[in-house]
């Protein structure tokens, strides 16, 4: 007797749905058997200690094999465990819940677990609740934290340095807008991080200088040189400054380091010895390589303007006799007095110079026709009347000697000798009044 083909039909189809189900099953099988294999692969590998813990009742299911490395203990040893015999000072929730004993997802830093020994390690505590088909699970990951806290020390220690800098130090974002400034940079700048935050370098720095500063630093990666530095309050600082390019620690764009050396004093100092080497110790005035430097400037500026320039040397006579009669003293007293005759007797903007021992020289720029007979009558009278008050306690005497010339025709050392010829000139006509040789 021949079987109905609906029958057939029907026991074919659900044939092929049995089938169909258990090829789904072992692929569910292989799946499930893959992912065992790789969560067995990260337990045996991790360098973290990996914890299972059924979230009911905190008893540890599973152990990774850091465990015997970090801790101390045989993996197969935890399980079975419960997670607070190895976190000591985590209290248990007697109240349980989905996640009992007191453990919620989180991270927590420097938690104290129990090793084999009994002693304390501080480790880094993630807690994360894990789900999936067969339940849930806490994994619980515990990283020693003894690199954390060593690189947490090398921080504060260079952000310490940064702070304890005698140099103010300034970064910038890549945009060049500051966003650390240690103290020395503060008291530079005579502010607070409040106001300096957000602020562009442009404004720190005297105008136009940034532009060539960040070009420099962009092409080249680093700049050096001096720079006037700018203060909120407008007043300004020089500095010896350098700016490089660095890489942002948590490996963004590129930000701009500033170091500055306040120099004003340096400065200040560098001032007073260009004055020292250009001025005369005991007069005040210029020296010959002052009257010199400042002479070609006066000159040049004679040129430009098409007008002349007198030079008036002038010789003390008797220092010899002076220094021999009424002793070395009264002899620099004569040199002194010779120079505050010459400050008297002249403008400001005359260039006044003792040459050396008893020579001096001034230069006379816009230098006018006759001008010579009334600068030396001028020095006459001031000379005649200090010797009238008789406060010096010896006769000072002077002779000099005048030259003028157009200021294209100038040349400083040939006019110095000009005035020297004719000084002489007087000096050897004196000596025929008096009848001497």
């Amino acid at each position: 007797m021949s079987e109905d083909p609906g029958v057939v039909r029907s026991n074919v189809r659900r044939l092929k749905e049995a089938f169909g189900q258990l090829a789904m099953t072992r692929k569910h099988r292989e799946a499930l058997r893959e992912k065992v294999a790789k969560l067995e692969l990260v337990f045996r590998n991790s360098i973290d200690v990996l914890l299972l813990v059924n979230p009911s009742n905190g008893v540890i299911e599973k152990a990774s094999d850091a465990a015997l490395t970090k801790l101390g203990y045989d993996p197969a040893e935890l399980a079975g465990m419960r997670i607070h015999e190895i976190l000591p000072d985590r209290e248990e929730s007697p109240g349980g819940g989905e996640v009992a004993y007191g453990l919620a997802d989180g991270v927590f830093v420097d938690t104290p677990v129990l090793t084999s020994t009994g002693a304390r390690l501080p480790m880094d505590m993630t807690l994360s609740l894990v789900s999936g088909e067969g339940g849930s699970g806490l994994l619980v990951t515990l990283r020693d934290s003894t690199q954390r806290r060593m690189r947490e020390r090398e921080l504060k220690t260079r952000n310490s340095a940064l702070e304890a800098s005698l140099a103010p130090l300034v970064i910038t974002e890549g945009d060049w807008r500051v966003s650390y400034a240690n103290r020395s940079a503060l008291r530079a700048w005579r502010t607070c991080f409040d106001d300096m935050e957000g602020v562009h370098m442009r404004k720190l720095l005297e105008e136009g200088a940034f532009n060539a500063i960040s070009q420099a630093i962009v092409e080249l990666g680093e700049w050096r040189g001096e720079v006037l530095c700018l203060r909120a309050d407008g007043d300004a600082f020089p500095a010896m400054a350098s700016g490089v390019l660095a890489c942002h620690p948590d490996g963004g764009p590129l930000c701009g380091v500033f170091s500055f050396v306040d120099i004003a004093r340096r400065k200040e100092l560098e001032g007073r010895l260009r004055e020292m080497s250009l001025h005369d110790s005991m007069t005040g005035l210029y020296n010959r390589r002052g009257f010199f430097a400042v002479g070609k400037q006066v000159i040049r500026e004679a040129r430009r303007r098409s007008s002349h320039v007198g030079v008036l040397f002038v010789d003390l006579d008797g220092l010899k006799e002076i220094n021999d009669c009424h002793g070395h003293a009264s002899g620099d007293r004569a040199i002194v007095e010779t120079g505050r005759l010459l400050r008297s007797c002249f403008r400001e903007s005359d260039v006044a110079a003792r040459l050396g021992g008893d020579e001096f020289a001034v230069l006379f720029g816009d230098s006018e026709p006759g001008e010579g007979e009334l600068l030396r009558g001028r020095l006459a009278r001031s000379l005649s009347e200090l010797n009238t008050s008789g406060e010096l306690g010896f006769r000072l005497a002077l002779s000099s000697g005048f030259v003028r010339v157009a200021g294209a025709e100038a040349v400083l050392g040939r006019l110095v000798t000009m005035a020297d010829d004719r000084m002489y000139a007087e000096k050897r006509a004196k000596r025929n009044e008096r009848g001497e040789p």
